[in-house]
């Protein structure tokens, strides 16, 4: 492998889901450029099913007590609290949603191509 193509495997083999975010949020053009590249995946039929919204501080603060709501109803108050500190935390939302179609094939290929696009 080149180093680039090395550089490029430890990205991507070192990519998990984490909690620890930096306080900061990501500069937009870095977010935008991100999303360019995801829209280079692969897409049956060139549907382009994928669509990426990024979420601003106040629907952000609703999603965090909304979520905190929905934890303290199944697992009490402690749980929520947890909760709504962790996701109060995390300096930058982007939501990936996907197109859908009433045939069931499209619908497989758009969703497979809309899981390659949050890959990229």
């Amino acid at each position: 492998m080149t180093q680039r193509q090395d550089e490029i495997a430890l990205v991507l083999r070192g990519r998990r889901t984490i909690n620890d975010y930096r306080p900061d949020r990501p500069p937009e053009e870095e977010v935008l450029a991100a999303i360019e590249l995801a829209r280079w995946a692969p897409n049956h039929k060139l549907t382009q099913p994928w669509r990426f919204h990024i979420i601003g501080p106040e629907t952000a603060a609703a999603i965090v007590e909304l979520n905190a709501r929905l934890i303290e109803a199944a697992k009490g108050p402690e749980a929520a609290e947890s909760k709504r500190r962790r996701w109060g935390t995390i300096p930058g939302w982007l939501a990936v949603t996907c197109t859908r179609s009433e045939d069931p094939q499209r619908a497989r290929e758009d969703y497979g191509a809309c899981c390659c696009a949050i890959q990229n």
